[in-house]
């Protein structure tokens, strides 16, 4: 008999649950808490499988039979796509857009609400805040939303405070994290730099008129040689790819040698010389402070350390490989090998001293 590995078993259960639920309500939107009445996290696991899909490591054969089943690789696209075609239907049956906040439709879209976070959206446009690109904006225009409302728009209540900050200073000098009349002008000024230096790159660059503002009022729009201006530049390449993972010979758009950057902020956090508040920065764009070998022996050992919790034998056959698809095996012999050529630090024999046992 030939068993199924937990991998399997997981993908097919995960599958038909999908396959149930599609057939109930006529899509795969499940929402991400989603619970079957057998208590798998359906919700959870179909998010899992579109970040797998997303990075191309999910399985050709399985991409396709989630497909078939009615699987949605695009969330955020699909249920925007939902709220348009009711904002189209209010528009056919009432003949305008001028849709009360409180307004939900009969299958419980809060429609008004909807259509007014599309204004504020709009409104910021020319920075990283507008979440509406090109075709959606066009999309909503043919159907013809006036953006216009009846509050000041974000950008303008912004902007209005960035004036009044330089009436009272003659500069907009501060930092990304300065907060000004309960406003977080720092980063809102931090994100108009970065989205004018990617304009070529960006669905909503900068209006001129915009820029021609802020010039008015002492804008500086490049602060290449400051601690803050390259730690932006981190934050942007983390929010683009999820991580730090730079080589130290990479070099930013703007020609900043970002990758040499942060192996400095690494070499001064050992020394002890890197400031607090730095260090606290830069942790929550996913700074590693590891190198990659480093962090490399710490993913295998905490997978090994998994592996000896579940199981009970101890010897890891060289080709073995954990359910998750990491390859604890020739980790393994990788670290005995390591030992017995004397590359192992300290710390890692100690971590291992029981290493010859497995």
């Amino acid at each position: 008999m030939r068993w199924k590995d937990k991998r399997t078993e997981q993908f097919e259960k995960g599958l038909a649950a999908l396959t149930v639920f599609v057939r109930q309500n006529g899509h795969g939107d499940t929402g991400l808490h989603y619970e079957t009445e057998d208590g798998f996290m359906l919700g959870k696991w179909l998010c899992n499988m579109r970040a797998k899909y997303k990075k191309g490591v999910l399985e050709e054969k399985e991409a396709g039979e989630l497909e078939k089943a009615g699987m949605i690789w695009d969330i955020s696209r699909y249920r925007w796509e939902g709220y348009y075609n009711a904002a189209k239907e209010y528009k056919e049956r009432f003949g305008t857009l001028d849709i009360p906040c409180r307004y939900v439709t009969e299958d419980g879209k809060k429609l008004g609400v909807w259509l007014n976070n599309q204004k504020n959206s709009y409104s910021e446009k020319g920075s990283k805040a507008c979440r509406l690109d090109r075709g959606q904006i066009q999309k909503l225009e043919a159907l013809g939303i006036s953006w216009e409302g009846k509050f000041e728009s974000a950008w303008e209540r912004k902007y209005r405070l960035a004036e009044e900050y330089y009436i009272e200073h003659g500069n907009l000098e501060m930092s990304s994290t300065y907060i000004y009349k309960g406003e977080n002008l720092g980063k809102w000024l931090n994100e108009i730099r970065l989205s004018r230096s990617k304009t070529g790159f960006s669905e909503t660059a900068l209006p001129e008129e915009r820029i021609q503002r802020l010039d008015a009022i002492g804008m500086v729009w490049e602060k290449e040689g400051s601690w803050e201006y390259r730690y932006s530049l981190s934050e942007a390449y983390y929010r683009e790819h999820g991580n730090l993972d730079i080589s130290q010979q990479y070099i930013s758009d703007g020609g900043i040698w970002l990758g040499k950057w942060l192996y400095m902020q690494r070499m001064q956090y050992r020394d002890g010389t890197l400031e607090a508040w730095k260090k606290e920065r830069l942790d929550a764009i996913g700074m590693v402070w590891g190198s990659k070998a480093e962090c490399a022996f710490e993913k295998g050992y905490r997978a090994l350390e998994e592996y000896l919790v579940q199981n009970r034998e101890k010897k890891i056959a060289r080709n073995y490989i954990m359910p998750d698809g990491y390859r604890l095996g020739s980790w393994v012999y990788r670290q005995k090998r390591k030992k017995r050529e004397g590359k192992l630090t300290k710390e890692q024999e100690k971590k291992l001293k029981f290493l010859d046992s497995i």
